[in-house]
């Protein structure tokens, strides 16, 4: 996953990450300030399991990553200087409609969401409604 906040002309994307234990790799392979944290609907930690750069959530097993809701992670990282994101990726394997669920587009204005929705092949529809109440069109 990688929330772009900032102009790619003004200074560097971050990307939240989960799969802290390839951090070197990625930061070989991307240009962003890498933020080791995953992206959810409420601050605490998930288990997840990591297979090359791709991270999955899970019940039990795995490591215990830090997570939290983007405008949490905006604050954090930019010390409050940001609430605005101009292009959003979000690619969370299956974990979308958590995130999504759990964002507040009051505290943060997303210009335009790139959706990774082969995990939502049976509810394609609730995410269309979601984003739809959120002020975003298709």
């Amino acid at each position: 996953m990688c929330p772009c906040c900032c102009c790619p002309c003004c200074c560097r994307p971050y990307c939240a990450v989960s799969h802290v234990h390839n951090k070197q790799a990625l930061k070989e392979q991307r240009s962003c300030i890498l933020v080791p944290e995953c992206i959810s609907a409420q601050k605490g930690t998930m288990r997840m399991t990591t297979q090359g750069t791709v991270s999955k959530v899970i019940e039990s097993g795995g490591a215990e990553v830090p997570c939290a809701p983007i405008h949490d992670i905006l604050e954090r990282y930019t010390n409050g200087t940001r609430h605005h994101v101009d292009l959003w990726i979000l690619d969370v394997e299956g974990h979308e409609m958590n995130v999504l669920g759990g964002t507040d587009f009051s505290r943060t204005q997303v210009d335009v969401m790139v959706i990774e929705d082969v995990w939502l092949r049976p509810m394609p529809r609730m995410l269309d409604v979601l984003m739809g109440r959120n002020g975003f069109i298709k």
